[in-house]
């Protein structure tokens, strides 16, 4: 194998593809990209992956001769990286391969491609269509409530249901729950529902930055979106995920209208002076008004602001940190707090729209 390609060009794909690796791998070969140069296509793939998460990608190349290798992934990213913005050419004989760039030459020891484990294939059926900045909104609406406890380990990502054309992503620790939707004009009418592992959700708001439109295929196990000549694939977690809809209340008694960057505000300030572990404060609503109060052994703080309130006056508790990640989720300028009592829990949720939503479990009082 040997080709020539922009520094930049390779310097960049191989940082994106290189992204998924572990430090450190079960298997030696988990730890190298696949370099592949195809002469007839005069392209360069690249290719990493855990087992969990694999990252492919396409650029044009100068291929003198083709072939496959796998090489040391942070080790070639380290090298292309100090290289001077210039042509470079990689040329391999058996498992080694020269790196060379105007006065800079390496060499590297490589692994067999035919070690590299091969990506997963999903049938072109079970295919949709989203702009990119559709799913980077609802990936940003719901990462936030996945949970990282490994033993609930189907809780470990962000749930991806299609159904007809509409497509939704829930997430939950099972101390709050965030849920988006979106309805689709691009793809077939589908019906399938799968559990994204974070790692993968985290990878695809990144590549999904660079193009105007993500293809996402699931079927078999594996999730495959494609961003024009980049394609990631990931391994669906295994496990049943909790019944969504019947953890959000259908009716609610009390409702709160908000300015969201002056609750925000409210809820970050108030929130210094909450205890350091539980992060719990106080919202107590009364029609016109509500009061925000943090306490722990280091002082209080409250704070006051009007509030369009419907419903008897209530006093609830909830972890600041999780207020402040709902509402940092929506860029709505006003939102709703729908509310029962004071153990149940609260839903916030952008003022007239229904796409977004996020449940948060209320925190007891009584020593407050």
């Amino acid at each position: 194998m040997e080709f020539s390609c922009s520094r930049g060009i390779l310097f960049d794909t191989l940082s994106m593809v290189a992204g998924v690796v572990k430090k450190n791998p079960p298997l030696p070969v988990l730890s190298n990209v696949l370099v592949k140069a195809d002469a007839e296509e005069g392209r360069l793939h690249l290719s990493a992956t855990d087992l969990e998460v694999g990252v492919s990608c396409s650029v044009p190349a100068q291929v003198s001769a083709g072939g496959d290798l796998t090489l040391p992934a942070r080790k070639l990213t380290d090298i292309l990286r100090e290289l001077p913005q210039a042509q470079v050419t990689l040329a391999t004989e058996g498992s080694q391969c020269t790196v060379t760039c105007e006065n800079s030459r390496f060499s590297l020891v490589g692994i067999d491609a035919d070690e590299f484990p091969p990506r997963p294939e999903v049938s072109p059926d079970s295919t949709l269509t989203v702009v990119s900045d559709t799913i980077r909104q609802m990936i940003r609406q719901t990462i936030f409530a996945v949970s990282y406890d490994e033993t609930r380990y189907f809780l470990n990502g962000v749930y991806m249901v299609a159904k007809g054309r509409e497509l939704v992503l829930i997430a939950t620790d099972g101390r709050r729950l965030a849920k988006s939707a979106r309805s689709l004009d691009e793809g077939l009418d589908l019906d399938f529902a799968g559990i994204v592992p974070t790692k993968a959700v985290v990878e695809i708001d990144k590549l999904a930055a660079k193009v105007e439109k993500v293809d996402l295929s699931l079927g078999s196990g594996h999730l495959v979106a494609t961003f024009a000549d980049t394609v990631l694939t990931a391994s669906l977690i295994e496990g049943e995920y909790p019944d969504y809809d019947k953890l959000i209340p259908t009716e609610f008694t009390r409702t709160a209208r908000l300015n969201r960057g002056l609750f925000e505000d409210a809820t970050r300030r108030v929130a210094l002076m909450a205890d350091e572990t539980s992060h719990r404060i106080a919202y107590e609503f009364e029609k016109g008004e509500l009061r925000v109060t943090g306490k722990s052994e280091q002082g209080e703080a409250l704070e006051t602001m009007e509030v369009a309130y419907e419903g008897e006056p209530l006093r609830i508790g909830f972890n600041a940190r999780y207020v402040g990640d709902a509402l940092k989720a929506t860029d709505a300028p006003e939102i709703e707090l729908l509310l029962l009592e004071n153990l149940r829990p609260g839903l916030v949720r952008p003022e007239g729209n229904e796409d977004y939503i996020c449940l948060i479990m209320p925190m007891r009082l009584d020593d407050f």
